[in-house]
């Protein structure tokens, strides 16, 4: 993944790296992009470690005892089940209509990843 740093004002650091780390690192990337590299694998690592206390922060945020049906891995695979078969029963609802379409248009339709889940055409 590459992430795109803003052209933010540079600054120079003096950092030590194990010396396993540094010999990896000169095997992969060209020596005049190294200071790129390094900052966008912490901008990676900043990011995660963000999103990581977030979720810490929101611990607790949704109570179990006004989600009783959430508790335990039964009740989210419940859940997640439901979500993801109200997906794929929109998908149909919007495939059939691109189909209808399609054909009032004398073409057929049915492609992408729902195409397999599509409704025939009637």
């Amino acid at each position: 993944m590459v992430i795109k740093l803003p052209n933010d004002e540079t600054q120079k650091v003096t950092i030590t790296l194990p010396k396993r780390v540094l010999q990896r690192m000169d095997a992969l990337v060209p020596a005049r992009q190294r200071s790129r590299f390094i900052a966008e694998v912490l901008s990676e690592r900043l990011a995660l470690e963000e999103q990581l206390l977030a979720l810490d922060e929101s611990a607790g945020a949704w109570p179990d005892e006004k989600y009783p049906d959430m508790q335990g891995d039964e009740g989210v695979e419940r859940w997640l089940a439901e979500l993801r078969g109200s997906s794929t029963r929109f998908a149909m609802v919007l495939c059939r209509g691109r189909q209808n379409r399609a054909a009032r248009a004398g073409r057929s339709y049915c492609r992408g990843p729902a195409a397999r889940d599509c409704p025939p055409n009637r």
